[in-house]
């Protein structure tokens, strides 16, 4: 996924953040590899629920909340999640 760059400068953290991932329907093990950033950045404070599913089936939704608690966290999370095989973006 190419990255852009947010303008979080207005943000005051901590945030509760809700975005949505879109990935390739045919892609496995997606669930657990979002799982896996929040836990290796230390985020516990996620949930992570799986969306609509493309007509075709050629994408997927997954629907995210976490707690964030900085910039450079914001950052760690947006960057690993766009490196995750089958992201075509995130909302």
């Amino acid at each position: 996924m190419k990255s852009e760059q947010f303008d979080i400068s207005a943000a005051k953290f901590p945030v509760d953040w809700h975005s949505t991932l879109i990935v390739s329907g045919q892609q496995t093990g997606t669930e657990q590899a979002i799982k896996q950033i929040f836990l290796h950045l230390g985020i516990e404070s996620f949930s992570l629920s799986q969306g609509k599913v493309s007509s075709r089936g050629s994408y997927c939704a997954w629907q995210i909340s976490a707690r964030i608690s900085d910039a450079l966290e914001f950052r760690a999370v947006c960057t690993a999640l766009g490196e995750l095989p089958g992201v075509k973006m995130l909302l």
